[in-house]
């Protein structure tokens, strides 16, 4: 089952407090704003009240509340099916031994979807029992102080193991019952067979669905962005980048995860922004003006009342699209930045000559030029979390012809064609009139010329 499913199906443990919601976290005279701080049930609707003031200690830590929630939500769905396990057993928090641990792990990794494959995959299971972990942790040391109940030899036998330095880099969960994650496989990067038919579908909609739709995909595939991230996209950004005269455009993206503010700059095709700014001038503001909509730069809307989309419905539009276009197969927004991540290390490869694994790692120990462009790409703040995409990427690369490319024209030329198949195909369809078709091409043609100038 995708993500965006097995969130729907715990939703009703999750609620928020509100957008106006607040709370003295550091003291009880100066009140801090949390919009969206989520709140956890059980089953029963009974308040899980340890959870709830992990969740607020997570807030207090700052810990992301952005876009309905942010990580911070994440991690409430993670605990929602401990919330559901301790509530089916009829345990309380301090009843989660070692052994109860091992069933509910076993549980997660038993569950199956309708059609018998499996709910979640390992790395799901381990990334919710990881959260489960630090949580247990928080509650038997803070609010129990059974300072020994997480601990190598304690009732719940798990500890911490010191990997290097960073928020991220800091520590890892060693415990017999986690699954083991295969570092080589982060997760199939989506395929280009796949991306097509989800377009071909999308382009099958409605005008006013077929254009915010396919930029949707557009913006997953050009920016690598999560799901989040390519909802917090601006509609200002996107045409300064568009209208930029000359160098290459480069598109601001706000980089979750990290606790730095860190805004990233990406270079996106002129073919690409085309498309882009062409859904604002049309589709969003058409939209907006009926609803009488004050602008508010949220690059997608909701096309009932032109208000910011949802991040949630990112999510849903692509496995609703996966389905129309009956694709079996997982394909989630998460899969998009794979394949985005591991072809920009390919570029790497290909730019720099680099001969194998070892190699590049090196470079990217050596070369702060390799290292900040890492960085701006794909949001990452620790070197050895690409280590896993260095692999997909040389594992693609051997057998193909190693030559030397300008990267930047060949994706620009990859996208426009890609941009006037589909215009040729509206045409054909009926869909597009032979007039605008002109005009959408010329657009193209102006876009790629700028982007080999």
């Amino acid at each position: 089952m995708a993500y965006s499913k097995y969130r729907k199906k715990h939703r009703k443990l999750v609620d928020s407090l509100g957008s106006d919601f607040s709370l003295g976290l550091y003291s009880s005279d100066v009140k801090t704003r949390l919009p969206n701080l989520p709140f956890l049930y059980y089953p029963d609707f009974r308040p899980f009240l340890e959870a709830n003031i992990y969740i607020i200690e997570m807030a207090r830590k700052g810990f992301a509340l952005s876009h309905d929630g942010g990580t911070i939500k994440e991690y409430a769905y993670h605990l929602s099916f401990l919330s559901r396990f301790l509530h089916a057993n009829r345990l309380e928090v301090m009843d989660l031994t070692h052994s109860r641990f091992e069933l509910f792990i076993k549980g997660l990794q038993a569950d199956r979807t309708t059609q018998g494959d499996r709910e979640r995959n390992d790395t799901r299971v381990h990334v919710i029992g990881v959260t489960v972990l630090e949580f247990m942790e928080f509650v038997t040391k803070s609010l129990f102080f059974r300072h020994d109940f997480v601990s190598e030899n304690g009732i719940l036998r798990a500890y911490k193991e010191s990997n290097g330095g960073g928020r991220y880099g800091r520590s890892s969960w060693v415990c017999n019952l986690l699954p083991t994650v295969d570092a080589s496989n982060p997760g199939s990067p989506v395929s280009p067979d796949l991306v097509l038919k989800l377009k071909a579908v999308a382009k099958q909609q409605q005008h006013p669905l077929r254009k915010r739709d396919d930029v949707i995909i557009s913006a997953l595939e050009h920016t690598g962005g999560r799901r989040g991230e390519v909802g917090a996209l601006r509609a200002s950004d996107v045409l300064a980048a568009f209208q930029k005269k000359n160098g290459s455009p480069l598109i601001s993206m706000v980089t979750l995860k990290r606790d730095d503010g860190f805004i990233r700059k990406l270079p996106v095709s002129r073919v690409v922004l085309s498309k882009w700014a062409d859904y604002i001038s049309s589709v969003r503001l058409t939209v907006m003006h009926k609803n009488s909509v004050k602008e508010h730069d949220m690059l997608f809307i909701n096309l009932r009342n032109g208000q910011p989309l949802n991040i949630d419905s990112i999510g849903n539009i692509i496995d609703d699209l996966r389905g129309a276009a009956g694709i079996k197969s997982k394909l989630s927004c998460h899969m998009f930045r794979h394949r985005f991540i591991t072809d920009k290390i390919k570029e790497l490869i290909y730019t720099f000559d680099v001969e194998n694994k070892d190699v590049l790692r090196r470079a990217l120990i050596s070369s702060s030029y390799i290292k900040e462009q890492l960085q701006q790409w794909t949001g990452h703040k620790i070197k050895d979390s690409l280590d896993r995409y260095i692999h997909l990427a040389f594992g693609e690369i051997s057998g193909e012809e190693n030559v030397r490319a300008e990267i930047s024209i060949r994706a620009a030329s990859k996208a426009s064609s890609e941009e006037y198949l589909a215009l040729v195909e509206l045409l054909r369809s009926g869909k597009l009139s032979f007039e605008n078709f002109v005009l959408d091409v010329e657009k193209i043609a102006i876009a790629l010329w700028k982007d080999a100038s």
